[in-house]
Protein backbone atom coordinates (compact mmCIF):
# COMPACT_ATOMS: atom_id res chain seq x y z
CA UNK A 1 0.00 0.00 0.00
CA UNK A 2 1.32 3.38 -0.91
CA UNK A 3 1.30 6.50 1.23
CA UNK A 4 -1.06 9.31 0.45
CA UNK A 5 0.49 12.06 -1.64
CA UNK A 6 0.30 14.69 1.14
CA UNK A 7 2.26 12.53 3.62
CA UNK A 8 4.90 11.75 1.01
CA UNK A 9 5.44 15.48 0.34
CA UNK A 10 5.76 16.12 4.09
CA UNK A 11 8.45 13.44 4.44
CA UNK A 12 10.41 14.76 1.42
CA UNK A 13 10.06 18.29 2.79
CA UNK A 14 11.48 17.27 6.19
CA UNK A 15 14.43 15.45 4.57
CA UNK A 16 15.17 18.53 2.50
CA UNK A 17 14.96 20.75 5.58
CA UNK A 18 17.42 18.51 7.45
CA UNK A 19 19.88 18.62 4.53
CA UNK A 20 19.61 22.41 4.29
CA UNK A 21 20.12 22.81 8.03
CA UNK A 22 23.21 20.59 8.00
CA UNK A 23 24.62 22.46 5.02
CA UNK A 24 23.99 25.78 6.79
CA UNK A 25 25.76 24.58 9.94
CA UNK A 26 28.75 23.42 7.91
CA UNK A 27 29.01 26.83 6.22
CA UNK A 28 28.76 28.66 9.55
CA UNK A 29 31.46 26.38 11.01
CA UNK A 30 33.79 27.06 8.09
CA UNK A 31 33.29 30.81 8.36
CA UNK A 32 33.93 30.71 12.11
CA UNK A 33 37.13 28.69 11.58
CA UNK A 34 38.36 31.43 9.23
CA UNK A 35 37.20 34.40 11.33
CA UNK A 36 38.58 33.30 14.72
CA UNK A 37 42.29 33.34 13.78
CA UNK A 38 41.81 36.69 12.05
CA UNK A 39 40.19 38.19 15.15
CA UNK A 40 42.92 36.74 17.37
CA UNK A 41 45.60 38.25 15.12
CA UNK A 42 43.84 41.63 15.26
CA UNK A 43 43.92 41.57 19.07
CA UNK A 44 47.67 40.94 19.01
CA UNK A 45 48.15 43.79 16.55
CA UNK A 46 46.15 46.08 18.85
CA UNK A 47 48.44 45.15 21.76
CA UNK A 48 51.47 45.91 19.59
CA UNK A 49 49.99 49.29 18.68
CA UNK A 50 49.68 50.12 22.39
CA UNK A 51 53.32 49.07 22.96
CA UNK A 52 54.42 51.37 20.13
CA UNK A 53 52.29 54.16 21.60
CA UNK A 54 53.94 53.68 25.01
CA UNK A 55 57.42 53.58 23.49
CA UNK A 56 56.72 56.77 21.52
CA UNK A 57 55.42 58.55 24.64
CA UNK A 58 58.55 57.62 26.61
CA UNK A 59 60.77 58.56 23.66
CA UNK A 60 59.15 61.99 23.42
CA UNK A 61 59.68 62.59 27.15
CA UNK A 62 63.33 61.53 26.96
CA UNK A 63 63.88 63.62 23.80
CA UNK A 64 62.36 66.66 25.50
CA UNK A 65 64.65 66.11 28.50
CA UNK A 66 67.70 65.79 26.25
CA UNK A 67 66.75 68.98 24.39
CA UNK A 68 66.26 70.90 27.64
CA UNK A 69 69.22 69.63 29.69
CA UNK A 70 71.61 68.30 26.98
CA UNK A 71 72.10 65.07 28.93
CA UNK A 72 70.37 61.72 29.37
CA UNK A 73 67.81 61.70 32.19
CA UNK A 74 67.87 59.36 35.16
CA UNK A 75 64.99 57.03 34.28
CA UNK A 76 63.11 54.74 36.65
CA UNK A 77 60.27 52.32 35.89
CA UNK A 78 57.87 51.43 38.71
CA UNK A 79 55.11 49.11 37.50
CA UNK A 80 53.34 51.04 34.76
CA UNK A 81 54.82 54.42 35.72
CA UNK A 82 57.92 55.82 34.01
CA UNK A 83 59.82 58.48 35.93
CA UNK A 84 62.48 60.85 34.66
CA UNK A 85 64.41 62.33 37.58
CA UNK A 86 61.60 61.19 39.94
CA UNK A 87 58.90 63.00 37.93
CA UNK A 88 56.25 60.69 36.49
CA UNK A 89 56.19 61.33 32.76
CA UNK A 90 54.31 58.37 31.25
CA UNK A 91 51.87 55.67 32.36
CA UNK A 92 52.33 52.48 30.35
CA UNK A 93 49.48 50.25 29.21
CA UNK A 94 49.02 47.07 31.23
CA UNK A 95 51.52 44.40 30.19
CA UNK A 96 54.01 46.69 28.43
CA UNK A 97 57.56 45.87 29.48
CA UNK A 98 60.02 48.71 28.91
CA UNK A 99 63.80 48.40 29.07
CA UNK A 100 66.06 50.73 30.98
CA UNK A 101 67.45 53.65 29.01
CA UNK A 102 70.51 52.39 27.15
CA UNK A 103 73.31 54.46 25.69
CA UNK A 104 75.91 56.93 26.82
CA UNK A 105 75.25 60.05 24.78
CA UNK A 106 72.31 62.24 23.83
CA UNK A 107 72.50 61.07 20.21
CA UNK A 108 72.94 57.30 20.70
CA UNK A 109 70.44 56.32 23.39
CA UNK A 110 67.95 53.51 22.86
CA UNK A 111 64.84 51.95 24.46
CA UNK A 112 63.07 48.63 23.85
CA UNK A 113 59.52 47.57 24.72
CA UNK A 114 57.28 44.53 24.28
CA UNK A 115 54.12 42.93 25.64
CA UNK A 116 53.71 39.15 26.11
CA UNK A 117 50.18 39.35 24.63
CA UNK A 118 51.36 41.01 21.41
CA UNK A 119 52.44 39.67 18.05
CA UNK A 120 56.00 40.83 18.76
CA UNK A 121 55.98 39.35 22.26
CA UNK A 122 59.23 37.46 21.84
CA UNK A 123 62.65 39.03 21.77
CA UNK A 124 63.50 41.52 20.21
CA UNK A 125 60.16 43.39 20.37
CA UNK A 126 60.12 47.09 19.46
CA UNK A 127 62.90 49.66 19.85
CA UNK A 128 63.52 53.35 19.53
CA UNK A 129 67.05 54.39 18.61
CA UNK A 130 67.83 58.10 18.87
CA UNK A 131 70.14 57.84 15.86
CA UNK A 132 67.32 56.40 13.68
CA UNK A 133 64.57 58.60 15.18
CA UNK A 134 61.81 56.01 14.68
CA UNK A 135 60.16 53.02 16.33
CA UNK A 136 60.90 49.71 14.65
CA UNK A 137 61.54 46.09 15.61
CA UNK A 138 64.92 45.02 16.92
CA UNK A 139 67.32 45.37 19.82
CA UNK A 140 69.47 48.26 20.95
Amino acid sequence: MSEPLGERRAIVGRESLVRETIAGLIIVGLLASIAFPLASDQRKKAVDARVKQDLTAVEESVAEWVTTYDELPPMRIDGTAVYLDDIQMVTLHEGTMLSELQGTSTSTWCLTARNPAGKHAAHPGFRYKASAEKVDTGTC
